[in-house]
């Protein structure tokens, strides 16, 4: 029941997802991903046991009115 109360609250409040579901990407897509974040370590690993290079996204504690929530990014070329 608690399993599905969670779902439940991700897929129909605003309610935004975290670690479990940065866990499950990383695992679906077989690639690690970084999280990037302002206060606490610098950047938190997951899934290490993929190769590639990394999905790259950031943490935000308070943004704007959103509350906490995660935003992707994309690398910066330089001519």
């Amino acid at each position: 029941v608690e399993f599905e109360t969670y779902c439940n609250k991700i897929t129909n409040t605003k309610e935004w997802g975290g670690h479990i579901e940065i866990r499950a990407l990383s695992n679906c897509l077989k690639c690690p991903i970084t999280v990037i974040q302002a206060a606490g370590p610098v950047a938190i690993e997951q899934g290490a046991e993929f190769s590639g290079p990394p999905l790259i996204i950031t943490y935000h504690r308070y943004m704007f009115s959103l509350g906490e929530h995660y935003n992707s990014t994309e690398l910066l070329l330089e001519d």
